[in-house]
């Protein structure tokens, strides 16, 4: 039968609403797949991965997850995608319009590792509680590089974290957090942890809605410059994939360093900006 996931009481059934995969000596790959409109009840409106104890391998390359569900406005994580006992590794891909009560687009759960090379999460949400766009436990490990989280949002009168919340064994280099919605705006709009400062990042707007710009509590990475980005919308620039580009004379050109070698639609990088597009 199913694993619980995160110790959670289940609600009444109804994980993985695309893609469902429990149980120990499963490989997960997804690669250049669209995994779009599913619901659920429970965990995983898209995809729910979990893993027993030895933490298997799921990649996911040049994909889309998009407009997934879990339907419960109070109950549910991982509108998009729920993994948990996973080494994962996601790149080259869209997480885009997904919903649920918290993480809205990605949560990963206890006993994971996860690495996000060039991966844009756009316009998720977190209907009544946490992390519109990724959701980890603070025990999880990790990169976020070169990734674009824009226009996430936990709308909820308590909520907060409208990008990410958690995530506080990770680190954050050359990756950009800009326009996150909060309904609670005492607390911080983008991230509820620092995350381990790797370099060129930018977060916008202010830290904080209602407490001012100066709280380096509500800072997603100790060293981001928070300054408006300028990014456009999440469109078809070229790729598999739709992504969210940086306009002419945005302070994220050039910002990154350790960039890799090509960004989230396959085009060398040759200057290395800040987020999963190179202008």
């Amino acid at each position: 039968g199913p694993s619980t996931p995160a110790g959670r009481v289940a609600c009444d059934g109804g994980n993985g609403g695309g893609i469902y995969m429990d149980g120990v000596g499963n490989e997960l790959t997804i690669c250049g797949c669209r995994v779009a409109g599913n619901t659920g009840n429970d965990f995983g409106g898209g995809v729910f991965r979990v893993a027993n104890a030895e933490r298997p391998a799921t990649d996911i390359d040049l994909s889309t997850f998009e407009n997934n569900e879990l339907l419960p406005d109070d109950f549910g994580l991982g509108g998009g995608l729920y993994l948990q006992g996973n080494a994962i590794t996601i790149d080259a891909t869209t997480i885009s319009g997904n919903r649920a009560n918290g993480a809205g687009g990605l949560f990963i759960g206890p006993n994971s590792s996860v690495d996000l090379p060039n991966v844009t999460m756009d316009g998720n949400t977190a209907k009544s509680g946490l992390g519109g766009g990724l959701f980890t436990g603070d025990e999880t490990t990790g990169m976020l590089l070169n990734c674009t989280l824009t226009r996430n949002a936990a709308p909820g009168d308590v909520a907060f974290a409208g990008a990410i919340a958690g995530g506080g064994g990770m680190t954050m280099r050359n990756t950009v957090v800009a326009y996150s919605v909060a309904g609670n705006g005492w607390n911080p709009i983008s991230c509820t942890r620092t995350l381990t400062d790797g370099g060129g990042n930018f977060q916008w707007p202010i830290d904080r809605a209602g407490g001012g710009s100066d709280d380096p509590d509500a800072l997603c990475a100790a060293g981001a410059q928070l300054i408006d980005p300028l990014l456009g919308a999440l469109a078809d620039n070229g790729g598999p994939t739709r992504t969210v580009l940086p306009a002419d004379g945005s302070p994220v050109l050039g910002a990154g360093t350790g960039c890799p070698s090509t960004d989230q639609r396959g085009e060398p990088r040759s200057r290395c900006d800040s987020g999963a597009v190179e202008r």
